[in-house]
């Protein structure tokens, strides 16, 4: 056979195949439609997220700026003669062992049951989001974790956009791998903010019922737990019904927990 006619074949078969796709589009436009729409919908999305991943970075723990309370002491070391109070800054910053474990599940079965076994994000409840945000229902929920609320409080912030969570959730998910669950539930505690001027457990301990967060019982552990969703709304002092709604919210979810009896 001439190279002539080589060619000419191979043109044919080229022109065959590219036909057959045409082909088989026509005679399949559903299937054409769910495939351009999972790229669209699924391929291009997860590309995006793995290039995000690679390159985000990380912070350390304990390395993220966390403004708080200066105290100063005279030489004696006991008499105190000033307080300095940033803005953003009334809290005092404790380490996760003096949290009691009652106040650490309390905030636990308020804020993301599944923290201690998800990858800093849930797609259960992003999904519940998303209807919520499609369907107008005020009830499906943020759909945030802990970790997650972490990211936005310190890294991100919470502007209103698609890209803006993305972001979060990238992050989140990189940090549960490189971060302990019990270094990112302590940093979420010393941070979160609580109403009354109240960010971090500490500071919240002292606004709310004026002790040491070692002293909290489960009971208050549940009222500061439940009051984070909605600090003013849920604010015993100003909604006394909404603030017993979300408390028994918080401890039924620690009985379903196995936390309490």
């Amino acid at each position: 056979m001439s190279q002539n006619g080589r060619t000419n074949r191979s043109a044919d078969e080229g022109r065959s195949s590219s036909s057959d796709r045409r082909g088989w589009a026509r005679r399949h436009p559903v299937w054409t439609t769910v495939i351009l729409l999972a790229v669209v919908v699924l391929v291009i999305p997860l590309a995006i997220a793995g290039v995000m991943y690679n390159r985000t970075e990380i912070p350390s723990p304990g390395s993220v700026r966390t403004e708080q309370i200066s105290e100063i002491y005279s030489s004696d070391g006991t008499t105190m003669i000033g307080r300095i109070v940033p803005p953003e800054g009334n809290r005092t910053l404790i380490e996760l062992d003096a949290i009691p474990v009652h106040v650490r599940n309390a905030v636990i079965a308020a804020e993301d049951r599944s923290f201690y076994t998800n990858e800093g994000y849930d797609p259960t409840g992003i999904g519940r989001a998303v209807i919520g945000q499609i369907t107008g229902e005020a009830g499906a929920g943020g759909g945030s974790t802990i970790t997650q609320q972490y990211v936005k409080n310190t890294m991100v912030g919470d502007a209103p956009t698609y890209q803006r969570k993305a972001k979060e959730i990238v992050i989140a998910a990189k940090m549960t791998n490189e971060w302990s669950k019990d270094q990112i539930l302590e940093a979420y505690l010393n941070t979160i903010y609580f109403g009354r001027g109240a960010y971090g457990i500490a500071a919240a301990s002292t606004a709310y019922f004026n002790k040491p967060v070692e002293a909290l019982t489960i009971e208050e552990g549940a009222l500061l737990a439940g009051v984070i969703q909605s600090p003013s709304a849920l604010d015993p002092l100003n909604n006394r019904a909404a603030a017993e709604g979300r408390w028994n919210y918080v401890m039924d979810g620690m009985r379903e927990m196995g936390a309490i009896d």
